[in-house]
């Protein structure tokens, strides 16, 4: 062997002998010549010996670097991406072109913001609709403030079939008409970007008009769409628009970006005998030479292009009323609103929202009228687009009598929460759809809190905890709820998992606080940023600021918004040797995936520690179980009721008890069962069946204790449907 080189020998086991010391050939054994004879070196034959285990400990730490090198190269990679070189110019005459602001990446799953050097704030609108078409045409004015000099122009267009001869920009300041060079689509973004012979000055506002466009009316969302009714002559068709979050550029070409807000003069025309709705009030109308009519509707206040509303049909009827300040109230329906008692319902429902909100909170329904018009097969319950208020036919229809409690509350929130976004989602919008769970969580927060208003006798924490809060927790131990991506907002109202999150995170941050606290942060918040953008930092620092800044809310907030899953707290006891008894608890994500989704979750979600120290029955708090015994000997069922509910309710945090403190709590149970509520009975059954599911503990261990509960008579039933594993 050279000089310099050596040999890796890897111990094997050779086979041994009867007595384990030499092998068949009378040699010793390898590994007892190896523990006998340490390793020598010579010059002539140069060895070196390494085990098993140290081998293996080498292979996995190049492993964990590896791993760990292409996780940050892959996040710097994402983080640092810049869509240079975007936009080229691609025309004949080669004009100078100066570098454009390219746009941001700052929104989420890779989905790029348009620049800012120019500014919307107006758009004239003008659509020609038919209800026996399968296509649409149109125009659009927008008038642009220039906060940088560009040459460039980017909108947000779908399927527009533009031409250069139709699109003019004119200075506003100087009448001077700007050359179109050139337009170019990029299909993978959805934009238009058009080219300019020479650069838009700094702070002067402009026109640009495009003469004619084209669309489609599709059979479902985003978009203009339509959908058929029924009605006592047969079916009908509806035509509705779904404009959120990115809608807007499927009908006209627009700077479709919820923090670039502006007002809307809208015009539709349509054949006679078809009623156009939108945001505003019908100002006039024009019958044409052709038959067909002219509508123009008053301004908008100042809002994003996707809550801009479009509606057309024929055979609905309306039921009005005319409440507080000539604000007017119109319910459509398919039926003779005189003979269906259900239409005077649902324009009591909804003028009983707009009141029991304003009660609530200090800013006054501003909107001069409110259309709802049912929607049959709406994916959402509801969805409001300022003034235009669509609802699911059946959850806007429902007879006081006939129906049932459990369809008149379906009813009743529907209709309320899209009366509550005239407050959070209208005047209050997000910057970018990475927030748009808030303005949506604390438009249902206002929603429930309406209907608790109208009817006392309802628990309503209870009501949001089963229809909203617990589904979410289901499907999140699956570890797919990101609030903060982009593909979730989409789902806001049709997934339970993103909605119910939001809500249940506001819950837990309601009851850290106080009611007073929160409700001055959203007090703080409506004027503020009232007809104005706004983004969950900016949420948090107004919840701090109502608190007198002795609670950090971003710092507390924004890990349970930012990672998935939410804290699973593992409760354990062990005993010192003076016999004294000690509890601790650890807490781990609730997941049911796999290591990649382990190595996501090594951080930890803080737990408030009032509640910590102050939910006593669920085990988190030091003590034996003569302080079990007494704090629940001493409690009343209200506290109980109250505290009980913190954890899991507001606080969205599982629990797991080892077995000795199950024995403790099933003995408290029976004894205590008839002023224990179900809610939280239903929490313990809950948690001990998805910890067998996820295999954090045996459910023979468990299972003695939750029989004993099962057989223990309580007027509260759970619901054993709703718990098997």
């Amino acid at each position: 062997m050279e000089d310099g080189e050596c040999d890796i020998a890897i111990i094997d086991g050779m086979p041994p002998s009867a007595d384990g010391r030499a092998t068949m050939d009378g040699t010793m054994n390898r590994v007892e010549q190896l523990q006998e004879e340490p390793c020598e070196r010579n010059d002539e034959d140069e060895r070196i010996f390494v085990k098993k285990w140290q081998i293996a400990c080498v292979l996995m730490f190049v492993l964990v670097a590896v791993l760990a090198a292409v996780y940050f190269v892959v996040i710097r990679t994402k983080v640092n991406r810049s869509p240079h070189n975007f936009y080229t110019a691609r025309s004949s005459l080669e004009p100078f072109y100066p570098a454009p602001t390219f746009p941001t990446t700052e929104g989420p799953q890779e989905i790029t913001r348009l620049p800012e050097y120019l500014l919307p704030y107006n758009y004239k609108v003008k659509l020609r609709l038919d209800l026996s078409e399968t296509t649409f045409t149109g125009s659009t004015t927008i008038n642009l403030r220039c906060l940088q000099a560009t040459q460039v122009i980017v909108l947000d267009c779908i399927e527009g079939n533009i031409t250069n001869a139709s699109v003019s920009v004119v200075d506003l300041t100087t009448a001077d008409v700007q050359v179109v060079i050139e337009l170019l689509y990029d299909d993978s973004e959805g934009r238009l970007v058009v080219y300019l012979g020479k650069r838009l000055q700094e702070g002067r506002i402009y026109k640009l008009e495009i003469a004619e466009f084209t669309g489609e009316l599709r059979t479902q969302p985003p978009g203009l769409y339509t959908t058929d009714y029924r009605h006592s002559d047969g079916l009908r068709q509806l035509l509705v628009s779904s404009l959120k979050p990115m809608g807007a550029r499927y009908v006209f070409p627009c700077m479709d970006d919820p923090a670039m807000k502006a007002t809307f003069d809208v015009t539709i025309e349509h054949p006679k005998g078809q009623t156009a709705l939108s945001n505003m009030p019908s100002k006039t109308k024009t019958v044409l030479t052709d038959g067909w009519v002219r509508e123009e509707f008053y301004r908008t206040p100042k809002m994003s292009t996707h809550l801009l509303g479009f509606a057309l049909f024929d055979g609905l009827t309306s039921l009005e009323a005319v409440i507080s300040r000539g604000r007017v109230v119109r319910v459509w329906a398919p039926f003779d609103p005189e003979e269906n008692p259900s239409v005077e319902v649902a324009l009591n429902t909804t003028i009983d929202a707009i009141h029991n909100i304003e009660q609530l909170v200090p800013v006054e329904y501003q909107l001069t009228k409110t259309d709802v018009i049912p929607v049959p097969g709406l994916s959402v319950p509801s969805s409001d687009y300022c003034g235009l208020l669509m609802i699911r036919e059946t959850a806007l229809f429902c007879d006081g009598q006939e129906s049932s409690m459990s369809q008149q509350l379906k009813c009743e929130l529907a209709i309320s929460k899209a009366v509550a976004h005239n407050w959070f989602g209208n005047s209050v919008t997000v910057e970018w759809w990475d927030d748009l769970w808030l303005t949506e969580a604390l438009s249902t927060m206002l929603a429930y809190e309406s209907v608790a208003y109208q009817r006392p006798d309802v628990n309503i924490c209870d009501l949001q905890w089963d229809e909203m809060i617990q589904p979410a927790m289901a499907a999140d131990i699956f570890s797919r709820v990101d609030l903060s991506s982009y593909g979730h907002a989409a789902a806001i109202g049709e997934d339970p998992a993103v909605g119910g999150k939001g809500i249940g995170l506001l819950r837990m941050l309601d009851t850290i606080i106080s009611d007073k606290e929160f409700l001055k942060a959203i007090e703080n918040v409506l004027a503020r940023f009232s007809h104005d953008n706004m983004n969950r930092s900016q949420f948090w620092d107004a919840v701090s600021e109502a608190t007198g800044f002795r609670i950090d809310v971003a710092a507390f907030m924004e890990p349970w918004v930012t990672q998935l899953g939410y804290p699973y707290v593992s409760i354990g006891r062990y005993q010192e040797r003076d016999e004294s008894r000690n509890q601790y608890f650890v807490q781990l994500p609730f997941y049911y995936s796999g290591f990649v989704s382990f190595m996501r979750h090594l951080q930890t979600i803080t737990i408030p520690p009032d509640i910590r120290e102050s939910v006593i029955h669920v085990g988190i708090s030091a003590g034996d179980e003569n302080v079990w015994w007494h704090v629940w000997k001493q409690s009343n069922a209200s506290a109980i009721s109250a505290q009980d509910r913190q954890i899991f309710l507001c606080g969205l945090a599982a629990s797991q008890q080892e077995w000795v403190l199950w024995r403790l709590i099933f003995s408290l149970l029976e004894h205590f069962s008839s002023s224990v509520q179900e809610k939280y009975l239903r929490d313990l059954l809950d948690d001990a069946v998805h910890a067998t599911r996820l295999n954090q503990r045996y459910i023979d261990r468990n299972m003695p204790y939750l029989q004993d509960w099962l057989k223990v008579p309580c007027a509260t039933r759970v619901d054993t449907r709703e718990t098997n594993p």
